[in-house]
């Protein structure tokens, strides 16, 4: 039960951390002119939601489909707020922003599964 605490810990931190760093207003933002060539914003949003879609997962541990599922669609609609509520600090709210979110938290799901399947082989219980 340790493991959930501190997956469950670090997807809070993980979360807390892509909220404020998306709702810092464009003006008080420094953002390095590398991350502005050929959209490597993108890469910072994937890598993100990866965190949080693996962390989330590993905290949570669903067994059913239907659990993985539930799991997406709940850090997909806060990543859909996430990225509607940035209008609100003068940022640019974009769908393509919103797909490497998505697509970001599918990979970190995705990885938690394979990492609970290897576990279970190795401990012999799958």
């Amino acid at each position: 039960m340790a493991l959930q605490k501190r997956w469950l810990l670090f997807a809070i931190i993980a979360i807390a951390v892509t909220a404020t760093l998306t709702h810092i207003p464009p003006e008080k933002l420094d953002v390095p002119t590398v991350l502005q060539i050929h959209n490597l914003d993108k890469a910072v949003h994937f890598s993100l939601y990866c965190a949080i879609g693996f962390s989330v997962a590993m905290s949570v541990r669903p067994e059913k489909f239907y659990g993985w599922l539930v799991v997406f669609l709940i850090i997909a609609i806060l990543a859909a707020i996430d990225e509607s509520t940035q209008v609100f600090v003068r940022r640019t709210v974009s769908f393509a922003d919103y797909c490497a979110d998505t697509i970001g938290i599918t990979t970190g799901i995705v990885i938690a599964k394979f990492f609970f399947l290897s576990n279970k082989s190795k401990n012999g219980e799958y």
